[in-house]
Formats: structure tokens, C-alpha cells, sequence
């Protein structure tokens, strides 16, 4: 009985050896595979966190570029000062409109032309042709709207639908309030007392001119007289006369056009420019749009994309669970 003890202990005793250094070769394992598991967990944080800022970020800039509206841009109403006009270098020498309600009314389209030509034609009269010479022609009313005005034409553009009457008055009654004050400044008064007191000077000029002739394209000897004609343009030289000004000095008549082409001139080019600015902007909305919605698409992946991570995140953290469970059992 004392050798059974004896061998039964020996046996027992290598036993425990046995489990104890398989125990000492398993956890060199068992922490790398704890290391592996956390460093994944980190990094799986990471990048969740990483893909939900991504998406919140894309999420918000996207609803503010499908926000924004294109229609609400508007062109900016633009003008002329009376400085504007006279300081331009006088001493050398539309989109689609739609017709308004007051368009169909053709009686009162001509009541307002012919109520805003007598008011411009008495400002021609009273603050420019006042300063005429004895030898001037005074311009008479129709001729004035003709060169100036141009009132049928722009009756009949109304009546053909080509040009809106609240769009064309505007810009009428902003060209009459910027000539009007422009003929105040002094800078005005001094040119225009310039050419009343001015001399004129008789110039003779020899220009080239061309006539056309008739003359013999065929003549019959035997006969003795011509039996085709033909014509022909012949040059000849001929000396014209006109009185002109001293350098530096302008008709009163020249002026008022120069003034009414300039403000002309400077409102259609800030006219235009506002117009592309507009444009240019309800472009760059167009593509807020466009580009927010992409984003908000790419933001809905992405929080898939983070859901997934999670899930996976989640996977990983019941793995350690139960290993730690276990080895709390064990």
C-alpha cells in the first residue's frame, strides 16, 4: 500500500507540471491576441469617429447648398450721375422684356411719349438751345423727337410686344433727371457760354466726288453717228465751304447729344454688368445645389458606412465578453 501511495503522488505530481507549463505556454497568446483585439477596438473608434464628423460635415453643407435659391437673385438697379455724364470725354469727338398691362393701351402709351417729349423738349430748349447763335436753325419739336426721341419707334416696339413701357419708362425718366442736372453743372454752363461767344471760321475743303456720264460705247463711222450709249462714273474734284468752330468748342446741339449718348452708354454697360453678376450667381447656386445633394447622398453612405463599423465594433466587444467570462468561470 505505501508504493501504490508513493507512485499514485509521483503521477499526480507530473500531472500538475504538465498542466502548468501548458498553461505558461498559452499566455504569451492569450496577451497578444488581448493587444490585438484592443488596438482594434481603437481603431475602429478612430475611424468611426472620423466617418460620423465626415458625414455630419457633409450633411450640413449639403443642406445648405440645396437651400440656397436661385430665383431670389435679382439684378441690381443701376445709374448715371450727372458728373458721370459730363466728365466723359466729350471734347473727342437690351435683354428680352415682356409687355406690362399699361403696354395694351396704346392711347395711353402715346399720352406718356408725348407727355415726356414736351418736358425733354423744354429742357433742350431752356437749358441748351438758349445758347444758339443768331444764325441758327431752331429745332423744331418733331424734329427734335426724330434725333433725340424717337417716340413711334418706340410705340410700335411696345405695340409689337419688343419693348416693355414700365422698363422704358424708367430709363427715360432717369435720362431726363441726369440731363437735367448735368445742365446745371458748371462745367456745362462754361461750354455752352463757350460757343455763344465763339467765332465761326469760313473753311474751304477740296474733296473728291464722282458723277456719272453718258457717252459713246459704239459709234458707227460708216454712218457717222453713235449707235450705243453707255454710262460711266468719273471723278472730279470740288471745293465745299463750312463754318466751323474753334478747337476746343461745341454746338449746343452736339453737346445735348453727347450727354444723352454717354448716359446711354453707361447705362447699358452697368446694366450688362449687372446682369452677368446676376447671372453669375444664380450659376454658382445652381452648383451649390448639384454639389449639396451629391454631399447629402455621400453623408448617408458614409453613416452606413459607420453603422457597419459599429456593428463590427459591437461583434469585437462580445468577443471580449464572453473571453472574459470564461476565463472568470475558469
Amino acid at each position: 500500500m505505501g508504493i501504490v501511495n508513493l507512485e499514485t503522488e509521483g503521477t499526480l505530481n507530473s500531472l500538475d507540471d504538465d498542466l502548468a507549463l501548458g498553461e505558461g505556454q498559452q499566455n504569451p497568446l492569450a496577451r497578444l491576441e488581448r493587444i490585438y483585439l484592443a488596438g482594434l477596438r481603437i481603431a475602429t473608434l478612430g475611424i468611426a469617429t472620423i466617418l460620423l464628423g465626415y458625414a455630419l460635415w457633409l450633411g450640413v453643407s449639403g443642406l445648405w447648398g440645396i437651400s440656397k435659391d436661385a430665383d431670389s437673385v435679382e439684378v441690381a438697379e443701376v445709374s448715371v450721375s450727372p458728373d458721370e455724364i459730363a466728365a466723359l470725354p466729350v471734347e473727342t469727338a437690351e435683354g428680352e422684356t415682356e409687355p406690362d398691362a399699361a403696354a395694351d393701351d396704346l392711347e395711353a402709351v402715346r399720352r406718356y411719349y408725348g407727355s415726356f417729349l414736351d418736358k425733354y423738349y423744354a429742357l433742350y430748349q431752356t437749358r441748351f438751345e438758349r445758347f444758339r447763335q443768331a444764325d441758327d436753325k431752331v429745332l423744331a419739336k418733331a424734329d427734335f423727337d426724330d434725333m433725340f426721341v424717337q417716340t413711334d419707334l418706340r410705340i410700335e416696339q411696345i405695340d409689337g410686344g419688343d419693348l416693355s413701357l414700365g422698363t422704358d419708362r424708367t430709363r427715360l425718366e432717369g435720362l431726363f433727371a441726369a440731363m437735367q442736372a448735368a445742365a446745371q453743372l458748371e462745367v456745362t454752363q462754361k461750354r455752352l457760354a463757350a460757343y455763344k461767344a465763339a467765332t465761326k471760321k469760313r473753311v474751304e475743303t477740296e474733296v473728291t466726288k464722282y458723277r456719272t456720264e453718258r457717252y459713246c460705247d459704239y459709234y458707227g463711222y460708216y454712218m457717222d453717228e453713235c449707235i450705243s450709249y453707255d454710262t460711266r462714273t468719273v471723278p472730279y474734284t470740288a471745293t465745299e465751304v463750312s463754318m466751323e468752330l474753334p478747337d476746343g468748342v461745341f454746338g449746343y446741339q452736339d453737346l445735348f447729344g453727347t450727354y444723352q449718348d454717354n448716359y446711354i452708354r453707361t447705362l447699358v454697360e452697368r446694366t450688362e454688368q449687372a446682369e452677368q453678376k446676376a447671372g453669375n450667381e444664380r450659376s454658382d447656386i445652381l452648383m451649390d445645389n448639384e454639389e449639396g445633394s451629391q454631399a447629402l447622398g455621400l453623408a448617408i453612405k458614409i453613416a452606413g458606412g459607420f453603422l457597419a463599423i459599429m456593428f463590427f465594433f459591437l461583434l469585437i466587444a462580445i468577443e471580449r465578453h464572453q473571453r472574459a467570462a470564461a476565463e472568470r468561470r475558469a
